[in-house]
């Protein structure tokens, strides 16, 4: 009995509890002492679980209420073959009180031991907790940030293809282009040199008839006798006719001088025959022909000469629109070159982003992938050590449920002892 009293005392040094109360217990004093014990278990529960909550009701008087919260202990008090009951608290006897205090005590006492090992357990699996959520929430942010790597990625990525798209195609219209330009020099160029031919050989034609009217044009000439020479033939005639007459009359010696005119009598006799006597109306229309002849000759080689004149003038026109063409043909090539130069220099700076975008996208890729690997192996030593901590708190756990089960052991034992 002195060592429960010595008990009470450790464990509660302020306490009023005497040997009297337990030797002769009346409601009062059980009531103190009951109040008393579950008091400090309540405070103690409070402390553990960090909130305690009387869920009895306030108008129930002081031994109802202490008789209710016991009866909730009465799974422990079963362990010790009693079973706390109203009798308990308004007729106490000596040998339960004896055994319901002893029990208390021991309980008080054992909780006491384990509250601050349990209270160090509960915050360090609350700061592991904390610091598990931490990760997670880093493991969710890491999350987030690869996504959107991988969304920027893909935009650059699209926007890579679209740009080798453009290229593409800025490459297929200037392909075209150099076709088109091909095709339209060949469809001017084949019309100007056929006619530039078909010029050359109308001129050569053009020359060659100028050179045969021409020859024709002399033939005619050199044959045609006109009036005023005939007339003149026949005056000549006469004069000689006359001549002859006259030095016939002479007397003198001139043999030598009649020979020589004779001769040159004869020669215009001779000329003379080939000349008819009469102007006839077929000599005259043979003329008048020659002479239309002639002029429309002459007017087919001012006609042939203005056609060539017009050809030639068609010919330096065409060959200067040719020129002007040419010369537009390489402007254009000149212009186009220029063109394709700068499209080739905007698509090898297109390019060369596209390149830096591709190392950054490479580089953010290879720093997100060393990124989610070392938060991974990160995350995989968390859950280690969240493991090894819950192999560490259901440890504890087996120990304190062993300790709980060794202390309601004791406390049978010193039930026994006491009842013994």
């Amino acid at each position: 009995m002195d060592d429960l009293i010595d008990s009470i005392r450790k464990a509660f040094p302020d306490s009023q509890i005497t040997k009297d109360d337990i030797l002769h217990p009346t409601s009062e004093s059980v009531c103190k002492i009951y109040s008393t014990f579950l008091s400090d278990f309540e405070e103690k529960i409070a402390y553990a679980r960090g909130f305690y909550q009387d869920d009895l009701r306030t108008d129930l008087d002081e031994e109802e209420r202490i008789f209710l919260k016991m009866q909730k202990l009465n799974a422990i008090f079963t362990k010790t073959g009693l079973k706390f009951c109203l009798g308990d608290i308004i007729e106490p006897t000596f040998t339960r009180t004896r055994v319901f205090v002893c029990m208390f005590v021991h309980m008080l006492i054992f909780f006491g031991n384990t509250l601050h090992t349990f209270e160090k357990t509960c915050s360090d699996i609350l700061t592991m907790r904390e610091d598990i959520n931490t990760l997670f929430g880093e493991k969710d942010n890491y999350l987030i940030k690869i996504n959107e790597y991988i969304i920027e990625r893909l935009k650059l990525l699209k926007e890579n293809e679209e740009l080798e798209n453009d290229i593409q195609k800025l490459e297929e219209s200037n392909e075209d282009y150099c076709n088109e330009r091909i095709k339209k020099e060949r469809e001017i160029n084949v019309p100007l040199r056929k006619d530039l031919k078909r010029l050359e050989i109308t001129v050569e034609e053009k020359t060659t008839n100028i050179e045969k009217l021409g020859a024709k044009e002399k033939k005619y000439v050199d044959e045609v006798i006109t009036e005023e020479e005939y007339l003149e033939l026949k005056k000549l005639e006469k004069d000689l006719e006359a001549e002859k007459e006259s030095l016939k009359t002479d007397d003198m010696d001139m043999d030598n001088f009649l020979s020589y005119e004779y001769k040159i009598v004869d020669h215009f006799r001779h000329c003379g025959k080939a000349i008819p006597d009469q102007l006839n109306v077929d000599f005259i229309n043979r003329h008048i022909k020659m002479e239309e002849e002639l002029e429309d000759l002459n007017m087919t080689i001012q006609k042939l000469s203005s056609d060539i004149n017009f050809n030639k003038s068609t010919l330096n026109h065409q060959q200067k629109l040719h020129n002007q063409a040419k010369s537009v043909c390489l402007k254009t090539n000149t212009k186009n070159e220029v063109i394709l130069q700068n499209i080739q220099d905007e698509c090898e700076l297109v390019k060369h982003e596209v390149q830096m975008y591709n190392e950054k996208i490479c580089s953010r890729h290879r720093d997100a992938l060393v990124s989610n690997i070392e938060m991974k192996n990160e995350i995989t030593q968390l859950e280690n050590d969240l493991e090894n901590l819950q192999d560490h708190f259901r440890k504890e756990y087996i120990k304190i449920t062993k300790a709980e089960d060794l202390a309601v052991q004791e406390i049978k034992g010193h039930i026994e002892n006491l009842y013994k």
